[in-house]
């Protein structure tokens, strides 16, 4: 298989999860219940595992 025919099955599988709308759900919960420095650190935590390639769901 090419680099191509593999990047479209992957555009084409089906989730089951929709990680991007819990993670958007779960940092619009922290900003109401957390003060603004904590919120930042959980912010800057998450963007770091995001530049290690961890993926959404850990």
């Amino acid at each position: 298989m090419s680099k191509q025919q593999i990047s479209r099955s992957e555009q084409n599988s089906i989730k089951l999860y929709n990680y991007h709308r819990i993670i958007f759900r779960t940092f619009a919960l922290m900003q109401k219940d957390l003060s603004e420095k904590n919120v930042l650190l959980i912010k800057k935590f998450d963007r770091i595992l995001v530049n290690e390639s961890l993926s959404e769901a850990r």
